[in-house]
């Protein structure tokens, strides 16, 4: 007998329709759901009020922080093995099945764009699965259910199921009878290919937005061999204690005005300030669509390129649909669509402007395997680093740039296990560590303000991001909680100072609105400091603030600014309010390297106070430090920086980038050690 228990990812009109018969003969007692349409509920209300069915409906309200396991650990470690291990078993049939452009992407290119799409999708379901099974314990419903999920081209109930290891959680798919909701993303791609195609043809043709003024007045031949920098929202600077995203321009003896960077996200502001900078130093800009957020920044948008060339691509795609009505390829069809037209359309703006490096900050986003593959194509080189302390795989890292600079070999096995297409890893150790010794002038600066007010011990603490969205880790109200009690520790006890370093300090205000008087009465003691620089994200680096202080503090589920505090000098620990209990630090010394509570931390240095006041860095935390960072000398990006100047010199040169590679990793190897450079096999 079916179970009358229902559980369902979306709630939806083809779901009522598809249970329709068991509705009518009462084998339904509830239908659970995570998500709803509002076609569905008012559909269901007239099933109610026709008396066509007696169900009850009812939403599965669930946050991934919620979620904790039986010994109130954070679930987010399952999630991710779970994520990963499905992943790697959907990969080969996505192998299996490809069909695509293999004109202008590699098929393990494809491969990895899918990888990462599919990762993205597979990480809500397994979040939805693990809130299925939790609600179903809490509520005492007993024996199998069903779990009828929409179908999607990732959703294979066997792997999921085999996964999760549930005999009890009968997994099923139903078709989305919408078809208006699977036809309309298709004919926009169609319609607008089309209209790259035909109107160039019917009128006059023009190019977008190519200022006749400044740095891009110069003449193409004068800009050949150049390189891009993409902005990734962080302050746009070339001072050594700035965070910037140009960190390695900075310590390099590269070209400015052979540098154009490359701005393509709409949201994130930038200030004529910004552009009198680059315009002082030589270096010319491009936004990369239709409409940039400063109007001195030209566009290089669909004007740009010539739409015909995607139609080779589209009808291999078309004969895709035909033959294999199931593919992956097919079901991310409008993805795989924009791949190509980014593909296309960075190709086009590398060629005409004779760009021969590309450097990608990060490569976590799907659609910079079009850059990469744009670059390489176009005899060009595609560069990337690491930028934080990673401690899982997953396809979201992957990535497919010739050069990868990772901070040490400790981190090269992640991108080996998450699939990532790569020539050279080079090694560099913590790539903004020159911003140690810069940023000391400010951090005694900082550590004198607090001084003056009386504060004998001085705490700096880094923040993560939070968000209120179902599938977070970490909440607004926690993050809220947290400064709560630090802030409250500061009113009551006269001889503590706290630096507060917020990861996106434009939006704390807004996360923490409930704790605005407790922030002004900590301010007025003069002991509370919040370094809150930025328009976008900090704009100021951890090591600013963990040197003017005693000890730090940073949370365990990221661990970047707790490594760059270490790395700096500071006395540093974790603090686990998720509690991630299957991290190897909790076998170091719970209460000791790390903290679960903030009473526990909070006892802990006091304790320390009284027994003299003096801080060390724990040796386990100094030998988890050097594991990920060999050099520790300050001259990350300088090594960056070489291994640029040889590449981009080879280049420039008339050199393939093969021969251009092997000799920048030739150098770095001489100058750094002949375990410096890992040729990706």
């Amino acid at each position: 007998m079916a179970s009358p228990y229902i559980y369902t990812d979306v709630l939806s009109v083809s779901l009522l329709v598809f249970l329709l018969p068991d509705l009518l003969r009462r084998k339904i007692k509830k239908i659970f759901f995570l998500k709803r349409t509002n076609a569905a509920y008012r559909f269901y209300s007239f099933l109610l009020g026709i008396g066509a069915a007696v169900a009850e409906i009812e939403p599965v309200v669930f946050h991934l922080w919620e979620l904790t396991d039986d010994k109130g650990g954070s679930p987010f470690p399952d999630v991710l093995e779970k994520t990963n291990r499905i992943c790697a078993a959907l990969r080969e049939r996505i192998v299996l099945e490809l069909s695509g452009p293999p004109r202008f992407f590699s098929k393990d290119e494809l491969r990895l764009f899918l990888d990462k799409a599919i990762w993205e999708n597979v990480y809500s379901q397994v979040v939805h699965i693990l809130a299925i099974t939790r609600h179903k314990k809490n509520f005492n419903i007993q024996g199998s259910v069903s779990c009828r999920f929409r179908y999607q081209y990732i959703f294979r109930g066997d792997i999921f199921s085999r996964s999760f290891d549930s005999k009890d959680l009968l997994f099923s798919t139903y078709i989305d009878l919408n078809l208006l909701s699977i036809v309309r993303p298709i004919a926009q791609l169609i319609k607008q290919f089309l209209r790259g195609v035909i109107r160039p043809n019917i009128e006059p043709k023009k190019r977008v937005g190519i200022p006749l003024h400044g740095n891009h007045a110069k003449k193409r031949e004068d800009v050949e061999g150049g390189i891009v920098a993409l902005y990734m929202g962080k302050s746009i600077s070339l001072n050594l204690d700035d965070r910037s995203d140009f960190f390695w321009l900075i310590n390099s003896d590269l070209p400015k005005d052979k540098v154009t960077v490359v701005f393509y996200r709409a949201d994130i502001p930038i200030t004529d300030a910004d552009l009198d900078l680059l315009d002082k130093n030589g270096i010319r800009y491009w936004f990369i669509g239709k409409t940039s957020p400063n109007r001195r920044i030209p566009c290089w948008g669909p004007a740009h390129i010539p739409k015909r060339r995607l139609l080779g691509p589209i009808g291999l795609l078309g004969l895709s649909l035909l033959r294999h009505p199931l593919s992956a390829c097919v079901h991310y069809f409008p993805e795989i669509t924009r791949l190509l037209y980014g593909f296309i359309l960075w190709r086009e703006f590398f060629v005409h402007h004779g760009i021969r490096l590309a450097y990608l900050p990060n490569d976590f986003d799907k659609y910079n395997i079009a850059i990469h593959s744009a670059i390489r194509t176009s005899g060009g080189v595609g560069v990337s680093n690491q930028f934080s302390n990673i401690w899982f795989s997953s396809g979201w890292l992957s990535s497919n740039a010739e050069v990868l600079f990772l901070f040490s070999p400790h981190y090269e096995r992640f991108w080996k296990e998450n699939g990532s297409i790569l020539n050279s890893i080079v090694y560099t150790g913590y790539v903004t560590d020159h911003s140690f010794l810069a940023a000391k002038n400010k951090s005694v600066h900082l550590r004198n303000l607090l001084l003056n007010q009386g504060a004998k011990t001085i705490i700096a603490f880094f923040d993560e991001n939070s968000s209120d969205d179902s599938y977070s880790t970490i909440g607004h109200q926690r993050v809220a909680d947290l400064y709560s009690f630090l802030l409250q520790w500061i009113i009551q006890d006269k001889e503590i100072g706290v630096i507060f370093k917020p990861g996106y300090p434009k939006t704390l205000l807004s996360r923490i609105s409930g704790c605005s008087n407790l922030i002004n009465k900590a301010m007025e003691t003069g002991r509370c400091l919040v370094v809150s620089d930025g328009k976008y994200v900090t704009n100021q680096y951890p090591s600013e603030v963990s040197q003017a202080a005693d000890l730090a503090v940073g949370i365990y589920l990221a661990g970047t600014a707790v490594l760059e505090s270490l790395l700096a000098g500071t006395p540093t620990l974790f603090l686990d309010l998720e509690k991630i209990y299957s991290g190897e630090l909790y076998a170091w010394g719970r209460d000791e390297v790390i903290f679960d509570s903030l009473e526990g931390l909070k006892t802990y240095v006091v304790t320390q106070r009284r027994a003299g006041g003096k801080f060390n860095i724990h040796p386990k935390l100094a030998q988890w430090a050097r594991e990920r960072d060999p050099f520790r000398d300050g001259h990350a990006s300088r090594r960056i920086g070489q291994y640029l100047e040889v590449l981009f010199n080879e280049l420039s040169q008339g050199q393939n980038k093969e021969v251009a590679i092997e000799k920048a990793n030739h150098l770095h190897r001489v100058r750094w050690g002949s375990e410096s450079v890992s040729i990706w096999k």
